[in-house]
């Protein structure tokens, strides 16, 4: 489908995929979370946040 329609996905990043290679590079704890709930302050804020697709996006905090 990627040769014949160029702007869809082969790949898609699930949570478990995200927080596997997230915890191989280093990062703990990985965190998964809904918009609004960071533990990053500026994350919670709309003004710099980008909440466009909210329903198909994937939110994950790592801390290092």
């Amino acid at each position: 489908m990627q040769q014949i329609v160029s702007g869809h996905h082969i790949n898609g990043w699930t949570f478990d995929k995200m927080r596997r290679d997230l915890l191989a590079a280093g990062f703990s704890p990985v965190i998964t979370f809904v918009p609004g709930r960071s533990i990053a302050t500026v994350m919670r804020d709309g003004k710099y946040f980008d909440l466009v697709s909210p329903t198909f996006s994937l939110f994950v905090d790592a801390i290092k």
